[in-house]
């Protein structure tokens, strides 16, 4: 963080010249229309519509999320650089146009260049919302004639998404709000928008959308081979698209800055053999800003016991659960679990889940990938099926299960006629279980034969026999 806060402080230095610099060469006459305070106002106002307007995250403020030495730091370059920017734009451009070419011609030319200047050719939907943005602090410094109004609509619109994002509540670069952050749900932390991937004559992936939200935890089910894998590639920027769009924290996941708040346990695992638990540990955790300590995470994980043991002599279970615990080293806003208990006795697969729930209840993002479907539902709010490379369903748990289509019907274990609607009877000690489309029509139909109707029950099925439901005869 010292590295960023100096080199923000250098940018925040060169922006002030900047300004100085173009006050000092600019021959502009504007006529203030408003009082010195009231077009503070104006623009503090015209900065929290145009927030509402554009971000539209419903940010909860999280001032214990915040950390004071960015908020300074980044608080400090971009206030320091709305200023300069106002000066740049509307003092200098449209101030000094506005005799030449009137107002209206002036306004439209500075804001054009603004738009352009912050979205690029490149990149159509951000030139958009610039145009929005530069449009309005255009028109507060019109209004007011006043330099300090469109500064303050500048600054405080930039420290708004600042302390949005230092919240938890919107994912993308104060700069960069684009318009996908700009619909009445907050972004997602990760998606992926019409996705395709082929491998040879493979198609891994087949127009997949996906969305992770704050707070979620999402279980991504499917066979071997249904996308799972390469569906998670794509987020973490590990492979590209053929096709489609893959966003983490709304940039380009292949990029360093999107991959520095997730933590990832791979299903394949591979530690140095001669190092230790702490210590590897340690190496993963300086690679970021404000890790969790090493101690928390020994004992979160339970590897207190081998915590001074080389690598190369822990079992698979303890591997398995030293790379879990790496994923939560950075104090990540999203974890991508991919079969994160595989190996794992009855008490460390626990531990685990409750790591992952309270991760949850803190406002984390957990996607996780597991053939263990009792794990998955134990865990998840949502569920994602894949089949094939694409996803066949993606819905909270009980929608899964009622999709399905089925129901269980419970009762003492007997003689029965031949049901109509009956899909399958499995017996389970004294009861025998009748999995159904329609479950009343067969209690009726149990009520006429006379069946022994104590202690029957109708229950939902389970998310494993809701995914053999959907998943049959497609992989």
């Amino acid at each position: 963080m010292a590295d960023e806060a100096r080199r923000l402080w250098t940018r925040t230095g060169v922006h002030a010249a900047l300004a100085v610099a173009l006050l000092a060469s600019a021959q502009v006459s504007v006529h203030r229309r408003v009082p010195l305070a009231a077009g503070v106002s104006i623009g503090l106002a015209a900065a929290t519509v145009l927030f509402v307007a554009l971000v539209r995250a419903r940010v909860r403020f999280r001032p214990e999320r915040w950390r004071a030495h960015t908020l300074v730091a980044r608080g400090g370059f971009f206030a320091l650089r709305s200023a300069s920017e106002e000066v740049a734009w509307r003092w200098f451009l449209l101030g000094s146009l506005a005799p030449a070419v009137g107002m209206l011609g002036a306004f439209a030319a500075s804001t054009v260049g603004f738009a352009l200047a912050h979205g690029g050719p490149q990149r159509g939907r951000g030139v958009a919302i610039h145009a929005v943005t530069g449009g309005v602090f255009g028109a507060v410094f019109i209004v007011t004639g006043s330099l300090l109004a469109a500064v303050a609509a500048h600054g405080g619109y930039n420290l708004l998404v600042l302390l949005a994002v230092e919240s938890g509540g919107v994912v993308e670069a104060p700069r960069a709000v684009s318009a996908e952050s700009a619909g009445h749900d907050p972004p997602p932390i990760a998606s992926l928008r019409g996705v395709s991937k082929r491998f040879r004559s493979t198609e891994a992936l087949r127009d997949v959308d996906l969305e992770l939200h704050a707070g979620e935890v999402v279980a991504l089910l499917g066979a071997n081979g249904a996308g799972k894998t390469t569906a998670i590639s794509m987020l973490l920027g590990l492979r590209r698209p053929d096709s489609g769009v893959a966003r983490l924290f709304g940039l380009d996941p292949r990029l360093p800055a999107a991959r520095r708040r997730i933590g990832v346990t791979p299903q394949e695992l591979g530690f140095p053999p001669t190092l230790t638990v702490a210590e590897i540990i340690d190496f993963v955790r300086a690679h970021y800003d404000e890790p969790e300590p090493t101690d928390e995470l020994i004992r979160r994980f339970g590897l207190e016991e081998v915590r001074d043991r080389q690598a190369g002599g822990l079992s698979g279970g303890q591997r398995r659960r030293l790379a879990v615990a790496l994923a939560f080293a950075p104090k990540p806003a999203v974890v991508f679990l991919d079969e994160p208990t595989t190996g794992l006795d009855v008490g460390s697969r626990l531990a685990v889940w409750e790591a992952i729930r309270a991760f949850g209840r803190r406002g984390g993002t957990v996607l996780l990938t597991t053939h263990n479907l009792g794990e998955a539902e134990a865990l998840a709010e949502r569920v994602v099926v894949m089949s094939e490379g694409r996803v066949i369903a993606d819905a909270s748990l009980e929608e899964i299960k009622s999709h399905a289509g089925l129901r269980r019907i419970r009762l003492r274990r007997q003689p029965l006629p031949q049901l109509a609607g009956v899909i399958r009877v499995v017996d389970d000690e004294d009861r025998r279980v009748l999995y159904v489309g329609d479950a009343g029509h067969v209690v009726r139909d149990l009520v006429h034969a006379g069946a022994d109707l104590d202690d029957l029950e109708v229950l939902p099925v389970s998310l494993e026999e809701a995914f053999i439901a959907l998943t049959v005869g497609r992989a």
